[in-house]
């Protein structure tokens, strides 16, 4: 008696455990396939779907594209295919001198007119907002690029960044891209027309250690994005 009841005892436990694991399967099965799913779809948003006509943002008729963090790397990229489209563009970085630069190339390439605001958007100053709201409102915008972002000097412990460099990431990445939307979007809602693109990264999508308050701006990016298209 005492031998069958281990014997089923032991084959319970056995089943137990057999279970346990085909539900852990399952459930990581749905997570790599879920992931896999959203995968493909930016893959094809990004490379197959056909994308919406610039010239329904105003591309041609006058209208300007805005484009923070525009003086090197993928936000001069923008302003330079965004005159390539034919918009005006206004550049908003830090270094007065490379905007000149490239306020200067994008006119002889391009045949468009443009214009340049120095700002230093660690420094929240209000009366650079101020001054920007200014120029801005005297615009017909109909493409906003928020690409303006910092990021960790090198892979760091939450624990141990300094204050000034949280303080930062806060500044350019949250406040700065709340800032500039709150600014421009009264210049796009009356013609119902207009393109927000906020330049995101997968440290946003995967948390990323080390990385953690860049991560962290960048998560918040992306659900504010999609929480404020849903507004719009």
């Amino acid at each position: 008696m005492s031998l069958n009841t281990n014997f089923l005892q032991a084959l319970q436990e056995n089943q137990l455990a057999s279970l346990a694991i085909a539900t852990l399967a399952v459930v990581g099965a749905s997570v790599v396939s879920l992931k896999t799913l959203s995968f493909v779809k930016l893959l094809f948003d990004v490379y197959v779907r056909p994308g919406k006509s610039l010239k329904s943002f105003g591309a041609g008729t006058g209208a300007w594209a805005v484009i923070t963090g525009a003086s090197d790397g993928i936000g001069k990229e923008f302003a330079l295919q965004l005159a390539a489209a034919k918009f005006n563009i206004l550049l908003v970085s830090r270094t007065l001198s490379k905007l000149q630069e490239l306020k200067e190339e994008i006119e002889k390439k391009y045949h468009v007119e443009s214009k340049v605001f120095a700002m230093d958007f660690t420094k929240s100053d209000p009366r650079d907002y101020e001054n920007l709201k200014n120029l801005i409102d005297q615009l017909d915008v109909g493409v906003l690029v928020n690409n303006v972002a910092t990021n960790h000097d090198i892979p760091t412990p939450f624990i141990l960044e300094t204050d000034e460099l949280i303080r930062n990431i806060i500044e350019v990445n949250i406040f700065g891209l709340l800032k500039v939307t709150k600014i421009v979007l009264p210049r796009m809602l009356p013609s119902n027309r207009g393109l927000i693109i906020n330049v995101g990264s997968f440290s946003g999508m995967i948390a990323t250690p080390y990385l953690s308050i860049y991560s962290g701006s960048k998560a918040f990016m992306n659900t504010w994005s999609q929480a404020l298209g849903a507004e719009l």
